[in-house]
């Protein structure tokens, strides 16, 4: 199918079908803003950034129906992180922060 992502001020993650027309599931992925999200297509991975410290990483298959899979979710203390990228083949992610003068990565396990 074909889907539309979004990542809200509330912490969810809402995921529309565009041909059926409907919300298809919501998630409850932060406790605090979600400030950046990158879908991989190739991989099925979701990654978003939250201003709760963490970043979360999900899976989406579409096979025998929709299905959206928690991967994990990586702390990263006293960051107020606001921007992410999956590196790769999906293998590996990327943050920023606010006030960092670093890129952190972690492997996708």
């Amino acid at each position: 199918g074909i889907y539309v992502i979004c990542a809200t001020s509330t912490g969810h993650v809402r995921v529309y079908d565009l041909e059926a027309k409907q919300l298809c599931a919501v998630v409850c992925a932060h406790a605090r803003w979600i400030r950046a999200m990158e879908v991989h297509p190739a991989s099925g991975l979701v990654a978003t950034a939250s201003e709760d410290t963490y970043l979360g990483l999900w899976r989406i298959k579409d096979q025998g129906g929709f299905k959206i899979q928690h991967v994990s979710h990586i702390h990263a203390p006293d960051c107020l992180l606001t921007g992410v990228a999956i590196v790769g083949d999906g293998s590996a992610v990327a943050a920023t922060a606010y006030d960092v003068d670093a890129v952190m990565a972690w492997p996708v396990a």
